[in-house]
């Protein structure tokens, strides 16, 4: 190592073992900011039609960079037999599922609500992991029950900001779908390129969306959307989903399912202050206080540094 000013300069090698890390942090970053952008675009846009449309762009995107990557290495876009049910099924949930309730979600209830339930995912990954005979923390238990009792108390409080109980449910139903997805996708992120498997899961995805959303997309008014609208648009097509979820499946293969899952709790908090200052969505003391027993289960969950999730195959 150098030395400089009689200080020792740390080996860049610190980058490397913090990159997981990193590379979940800045998803967190996109995803609280593109709950607000898109509780925007919703002001103006059917969301079906909002959520067809997108992925529609988003799918051309992430094939044309596994092309132009390939150019003409079928390699690139060769999935095995054996792993393209399990492929279908991520698909399916990391990506219809998990959509189409979210935006519909969004729809109906405020960003904070939204944010605060979809960070629940470690919770439903945990238990699902159980289920399956997985070991789990030795704070898992006690860190479900508090986060729980604070979801609850979240919910109780009835002076609600646009909350609605189908926002509601279908962003728990964002949460389990998301956690389903986490959990069948170990086995493909040691396999397969990550822009390949995007390529893939996207295009399968958006095949029920557009599905949903052309009569949507077909009666839309193109006219009366503004251009901060359009511009916003641009960004969720390519980093909430393309580049985010790339940058989660190399946090998953480096650090397991359960635990990438559970830096989602940040995401709420960031979300909640841009909508506070976006839109100016209240947040009562006690939903306050609700969202913060939620983060501190969640953190609990994570004082056990046990290696306790599967690992990908490499």
């Amino acid at each position: 190592m150098a030395l400089l000013a009689g200080k020792r300069i740390a080996s860049p090698g610190w980058l490397s073992a913090l990159a997981p890390e990193l590379a979940v942090l800045s998803v967190v970053v996109i995803w609280s900011s593109t709950w607000v952008i898109m509780k925007d675009a919703l002001a103006v846009f059917d969301p079906t039609a909002f959520m067809a449309g997108r992925f529609l762009l988003i799918s051309a995107l992430a094939w044309g960079v596994v092309l132009w990557r390939g150019r003409g290495d079928g390699e690139l876009t060769r999935v095995a037999r054996a792993d393209r049910t399990p492929l279908v099924v991520g698909a399916l949930t990391g990506y219809t599922a998990y959509q189409v309730c979210s935006v519909i979600a969004l729809d109906n209830s405020s960003v904070f609500t939204l944010s605060l339930l979809i960070a629940l995912v470690p919770l439903f990954t945990m238990l699902m992991q159980s289920f399956r005979g997985e070991a789990i923390p030795i704070f898992g238990w006690p860190g479900l029950a508090i986060a729980v009792a604070g979801a609850v108390l979240f919910l109780a409080d009835k002076r609600t900001d646009g909350d609605t109980f189908l926002g509601i449910v279908l962003s728990l139903g964002a949460a389990v779908a998301f956690a389903v997805y986490g959990l069948v996708n170990r086995r493909f992120a040691g396999r397969y390129p990550s822009a390949t498997l995007t390529a893939w899961q996207v295009a399968i995805g958006t095949v029920p969306m557009l599905a949903i959303g052309i009569p949507a997309l077909a009666s839309q008014d193109w006219s009366g959307i503004p251009t901060r609208v359009w511009l916003g648009l641009g960004f969720v097509v390519v980093f909430p989903v393309y580049v985010a979820y790339q940058l989660w499946n190399y946090a998953i293969r480096h650090r397991g399912a359960a635990r990438t899952a559970s830096f989602a709790l940040l995401v709420p908090i960031l979300s909640g202050v841009q909508a506070a200052v976006a839109f100016g969505e209240q947040i009562s003391l006690v939903k306050a206080a609700g969202a913060a027993l939620v983060v501190c289960g969640l953190l609990l969950i994570r004082l056990d540094r046990r290696p306790w999730t599967t690992r990908v195959p490499t």
